[in-house]
């Protein structure tokens, strides 16, 4: 049967009026390296390695500060981890959309933080992190999706639970700013081609009628 691969992706024009509505009002002090995470705090999501890779990092580089986008049951069990641990990481709740949007484009790099066996393998939020034009380090373990983080370029994949190697990377990517740049390119050209609803879908439509 004939087939084709389409992502779930994201509505690219809201991802970027978010952007342009609320970027500039978000502070962020000179020599802070963002590093981000949005979503769900809970089961699959491992945001506790997230936050010891950050007290880990933290000590081998200045300004870095993990922001953490999103609600959960875990919430109360990450901050006291956070706090246990004096990690840089800054839980800022649940935010809507557009400020979502607009915290992710004034980062440095996303997180895409999983457990190891998660069953998600390309979720919609990686439409948004691809969108924000900046790297993307994944320890989601789903092998088309690392297979597509090395084959785009746009991003590094990091072994789920290893909280040293996801701070080696946080790290790296700090210290590099061109490899930064080259990487945000190329995920937001993934985003424009590939996870952008309006344009993507279309080739949904394009096999209706071909089988019809």
């Amino acid at each position: 049967c004939p087939h084709i691969t389409v992502y779930v992706g994201n509505d690219l024009a809201a991802f970027d009026a978010g952007v342009a509505a609320y970027a500039l009002s978000i502070d962020k002090p000179e020599g802070e390296f963002w590093a981000t995470y949005a979503g769900t705090l809970g089961a699959s999501y491992d945001l506790e390695t997230l936050v010891r890779a950050a007290k880990a990092a933290s000590g081998r580089m200045g300004g870095l500060r993990v922001k953490i986008l999103g609600d959960g049951p875990d919430r109360e069990r990450l901050e006291r981890i956070a706090a246990e641990e004096g990690a840089p990481v800054d839980f800022l709740g649940y935010t809507p959309y557009d400020r979502m949007a607009a915290f992710l484009s004034r980062s440095d790099l996303t997180v895409n933080s999983l457990v190891h066996g998660a069953a998600q393998s390309i979720v919609t939020k990686i439409g948004d992190y691809l969108a924000a034009g900046i790297p993307l380090v994944n320890t989601g373990e789903s092998p088309e999706f690392c297979a597509k983080v090395e084959a785009d370029g746009f991003g590094v994949n990091v072994a789920p639970g290893d909280a040293e190697a996801l701070a080696d990377e946080i790290v790296r990517l700090a210290a590099h700013p061109s490899s930064r740049k080259i990487m945000g390119a190329k995920a937001r050209d993934v985003a424009e081609r590939e996870f952008d609803q309006a344009h993507s879908y279309k080739a949904i439509v394009e096999l209706i009628r071909n089988l019809l």
